[in-house]
């Protein structure tokens, strides 16, 4: 019930920020409606990532290199549009993260890589491969920690991408809520449909609240995709929200003492746990500043 609270409020206060935002400018709608296109490699837009979060995040510990694959053909229509492979225990220099052609669409591509790479599990996992000095940290499995902070840093990486910052004021906060609402519309029909036995109808009802009327084929794939893997969307909505709550907490409390490359750096330094024990040691990085 707790979560389901947090996350209609979320979901709400950004609908609230997005209709404020469209209704104040409204050539934002039109950018939205036509998203420019990239001309960027992958690779220039690691690499611009790589340079461009210096001031928030810390220095890896490490150098580090990367190879970028791509999807095959004949497993774009059942692969994710990219994909970071975690390198062996023994090898973390070993990185490689899959594109999926047929998954990523125009503009988006930069905003996957943010999550995929700089700052997201590429960073994080050879950050947390340099300072976790127990081997069995290596092998614990935190999803919730894990794809959360790359959720977070993708939607905190939007403001880097000079087609949204150069094509209009607020539009990168615009793609950023857009984005941020689908998934926790995701999360509340993960959570009503498996905790409180939601139907199809009962979800089509509230899709359509957020998305106006659908296909009834649409809506019948997104039920019946939430229905084959519970809890899918929650590692990700939720570790995101865990994230912006605590960055919230630690800003009310800290106020002018705040600063948000410690506190990334006090997030990736804890490495992938459960967010309560995160929060108690948080408690006495806040109380040493």
């Amino acid at each position: 019930e707790e979560l389901i609270l947090l996350t209609e409020d979320r979901v709400d206060t950004q609908v609230q920020e997005l209709y404020l935002l469209l209704a104040g400018s409204p050539e934002l709608a039109e950018c939205v409606q036509d998203p420019p296109a990239d001309g960027r490699t992958p690779d220039e837009m690691l690499q611009f990532l790589k340079s461009a979060i210096s001031g928030d995040y810390p220095a890896l510990p490490t150098e580090t290199s990367y190879e970028i694959k791509y999807v095959p053909e004949s497993m774009e229509a059942s692969s994710s549009p990219a994909f970071y492979m975690i390198p062996p225990i023994d090898d973390p220099g070993e990185n490689t993260i899959y594109i999926n052609n047929g998954g990523t669409g125009i503009g988006s591509l930069f905003s996957t890589l943010a999550h995929e790479g700089y700052p997201g599990h590429l960073y994080q996992t050879v950050y947390a491969s340099c300072v976790l000095e127990n081997p069995i940290r290596h092998i614990l499995d935190y999803q919730g920690y894990t794809e959360g902070w790359a959720l977070y840093v993708e939607h905190e990486t939007y403001d880097l991408n000079e087609l949204y910052t150069e094509q209009a004021d607020g539009l990168a906060r615009v793609w950023s809520l857009n984005s941020s609402i689908s998934l926790g519309v995701y999360a509340l029909l993960d959570l009503n449909i498996h905790y409180n036995g939601w139907t199809k109808d009962q979800a089509a009802e509230f899709i359509e609240q957020y998305f106006g009327p659908q296909d009834d084929g649409i809506l019948s794939e997104m039920y019946d995709t939430i229905v084959s893997e519970p809890a899918y969307y929650l590692k990700y909505y939720v570790g995101y929200l865990e994230i912006l709550l605590l960055r919230e907490k630690a800003e009310a409390r800290l106020e002018e003492d705040f600063d948000l490359k410690e506190f990334h750096k006090f997030l990736l330094d804890m490495g992938p746990c459960p967010f309560p024990v995160i929060d108690k040691y948080m408690e006495s990085w806040m109380s040493g500043r």
